[in-house]
């Protein structure tokens, strides 16, 4: 009806609507056109502006909505800093292998009645387990010391790696854009009646704050659920170990006794996994008939000996001296043992942690 046929920008919109309204003000139907087209022109030019600009630097963007939002700015760097948090020592990864003795040597009738021993082992990893606090990246094992140690068939867990869940990004806060002024001299601007500030930091910047302290909590469930699974999975697997033992499918190996070829898996795990910590868990009486000769290397590894109760207290201390001398020769880092009368999971976890460390059982360098 105008005859306009160009693009115009907003500023010159309302000044095209507002001639518009006085060119349909002629008559008196055209005067109530004009009213109603007049009022609609200062209300959209009178509404605050909030968006988020396209590509848009977060730190330039989160330095305005401080500025802006002075009253706002404590819930703002809680949200930053929750999604971007301050950079820290870097997390090392944990690889633990648990080793269960099942050897039986004939001959050994003073050990208690098959299986208390790896029923009691299994029992423990469970606590153990349970309360160990895993972290993205650690991975287990567990595996069975026997005549075979280092056999597919031996291995009774794993290996499983704790996943890890992407962190979220810091999305840029709204911009606050000034209000402009309606400019038909015909129809002076009111006053808002909310501050059009005041309301960009109580709406869109509040709503800004609350959709990124959601997604870190969304980050956090999802990486608890896959810890929570982690842990389920080992659990699920010691709890079977036990049935099959109980049932009588898992069978003591009366065949020998392999322990150098049990650490030989561990120095595996450690030389393919050179940025991790290795540590090695194992329930055993530290007998090794197998005579092959195999030296694993260590590669720095913590190795906890829960030491299962052997006849002869002298023999015991005898074998405790030797494996210490001898693994810490092919490099472990720490070799402590925990009689098997003072074997618990507090205490297994605490060498586990550092938390208390055995007399004697860092290695020299």
């Amino acid at each position: 009806m105008l005859g306009l046929g160009v693009v115009v920008g907003r500023a010159d919109r309302h000044r095209i609507y507002a001639r518009s309204a006085v060119v349909l003000g002629r008559g008196r139907s055209g005067r109530l056109r004009a009213l109603l087209l007049a009022a609609s022109v200062l209300t959209v030019a009178c509404e605050p502006v909030a968006a988020q600009v396209p590509g848009q630097d977060p730190s330039t963007a989160l330095e305005r909505a401080l500025a802006l939002c002075p009253a706002k700015a404590e819930e703002i760097e809680a949200a930053q800093m929750a999604v971007e948090p301050a950079p820290g020592p870097i997390r090392q990864r944990t690889i633990l292998a648990y080793v269960v003795d099942r050897a039986l040597v004939p001959g050994w009738d003073s050990y208690p009645p098959w299986p208390i021993l790896p029923t009691r082992a299994f029992t423990m990893l469970k606590e153990t387990v349970a309360a160990f606090p895993f972290g993205p990246g650690d991975r287990v094992v567990g595996f069975f010391k026997s005549s075979r140690s280092s056999a597919n068939g031996e291995i009774f867990l794993g290996p499983l790696t704790l996943g890890e869940v992407a962190r979220p990004t810091l999305d840029p806060p709204p911009t606050f854009v000034r209000p402009k002024v309606g400019t038909n001299p015909l129809f002076p601007s009111p006053s808002p009646a909310v501050d059009p500030l005041d309301r960009f930091c109580n709406q869109q910047i509040a709503e800004w704050i609350s959709t990124e302290r959601n997604k870190v909590a969304q980050h956090d469930r999802e990486q608890r659920a896959l810890g929570d699974a982690f842990r389920e999975a080992q659990l699920s697997a010691f709890t079977s170990e036990q049935a099959r033992i109980a049932s009588g499918s898992r069978l003591p190996d009366r065949a020998g006794d392999d322990l150098a070829g049990a650490l030989s898996v561990v120095d595996g795990l450690a030389g393919a996994n050179p940025e991790a910590h290795v540590k090695a868990l194992m329930f055993t009486d530290l007998t090794d008939t197998a005579q092959t000769g195999v030296q694993p290397k260590l590669r720095r590894v913590d190795v906890i000996v829960a030491l299962y109760r052997r006849a002869d207290p002298a023999d015991e201390k005898k074998h405790m001296d030797l494996w210490h001398e001898r693994m810490c020769g092919w490099g472990a880092a720490s070799v402590s043992f925990v009689k098997w009368a003072a074997t618990s999971s507090d205490l297994l976890l605490d060498i586990l942690a550092g938390k208390t460390v055995v007399e004697g059982a860092q290695c020299r360098t």
